[in-house]
């Protein structure tokens, strides 16, 4: 589902996913590698994550 999930995303959150997802990278890496801060990318993070759960749900509820 990882792929299918970030295709919904866009492009700076779709960035996020990637690096903290689907690559497992450190939050420290993926920050630096995004030039923002930690804070800045573990905000980003707690937002996306409710949105990432809801397009989970609707992918398992249309069997996607």
């Amino acid at each position: 589902y990882l792929f299918l999930i970030k295709g919904y995303l866009d492009k700076a959150e779709a960035d996020i996913f990637e690096l903290l997802v689907i690559q497992s990278m450190r939050q420290q890496e993926a920050a630096d590698r995004l030039g923002i801060t930690v804070g800045a990318l573990k905000m980003k993070w707690h937002r996306l994550k409710p949105k990432i759960k809801r397009i989970l749900s609707d992918i398992k509820k249309n069997n996607l």
